[in-house]
């Protein structure tokens, strides 16, 4: 049932129960001294009462419970105030990538994206396509750079793409964009995982010894990435190890 097919039958539920409540109490204060018609009037006056509060209440908990779901999701999963939709193409595409097929699996996110334009988190994943199965900087950093341009990810998410962002640039060998990166991490976003790394980069001049450098043998699933409480990593959700580490800096 949509949103505003909903909405609509509140008001009529709520206009019929208190035209019922009204005809249930004129039959009630004639029932007793009334004939037997009135008094069946008002078993069918209390039927009809009963049958619409039923509706109305089983509406409204049905409404309540997907709202606490979706925002008990929203606060679990850390998806930036919007609850995770899953479809058939992103684990199709995990499966191209376990073929060694990332093209194939771009093309398929980039279908998604027509259908769910907002989904950051499937940009992102093309992006690290790019960064990693593909070794293709240049992309990947036209990739992130429109992410946080028009995707409008939520703020914990955005120093990771700058991160990510900043490595990408350090494979073009633009140390100075990278470091630009680097230093909006620092200080936008002090608090922030990334920040410890953007500042361990900035102070070595070199990537992160830590940052994982591969990706487990099987490739994951959407499901285990967005349902996994305790990742292998230390990315947040919605980004994944990328296989290869970006150069050191020149």
């Amino acid at each position: 049932m949509s949103r505003l097919l909903r909405l609509l039958l509140y008001p009529l539920l709520l206009a019929a129960l208190w035209a019922v409540s009204r005809g249930f109490g004129r039959a009630y204060s004639t029932m007793f001294g009334g004939s037997a018609a009135e008094g069946s009037h008002f078993i069918l006056w209390l039927l009809a009462y009963v049958a619409l509060g039923l509706i109305l209440g089983l509406l409204a908990a049905w409404d309540f419970s997907t709202f606490l779901g979706s925002t008990s999701e929203r606060f679990i999963l850390g998806t930036g105030g919007r609850a995770m939709r899953f479809d058939p193409r992103l684990k199709q595409a995990e499966a191209l990538l376990s073929k060694q097929q990332p093209r194939e699996a771009i093309e398929l996110l980039r279908e998604y994206l027509t259908d769910k334009p907002r989904d950051w988190q499937a940009a992102i994943r093309i992006a690290e396509i790019y960064q990693g199965p593909l070794r293709t900087p240049l992309a990947a950093v036209l990739e992130y750079e429109a992410i946080l341009q028009n995707q409008r990810p939520p703020r914990a998410a955005r120093p990771w793409i700058l991160l990510r962002l900043g490595d990408a640039f350090l494979h073009l060998d633009r140390a100075d964009a990278a470091t630009a990166r680097f230093e909006e991490i620092v200080r936008k976003y002090p608090r922030s995982g990334a920040a410890e790394k953007a500042a361990r980069r900035l102070a070595a001049g070199n990537p992160d010894p830590e940052e994982p450098a591969t990706e487990p043998a099987e490739a994951p699933q959407p499901e285990a990435i967005a349902e996994s409480a305790r990742p292998k990593h230390a990315l947040p959700p919605g980004f994944l190890p990328l296989k290869d580490k970006p150069p050191r800096r020149r």
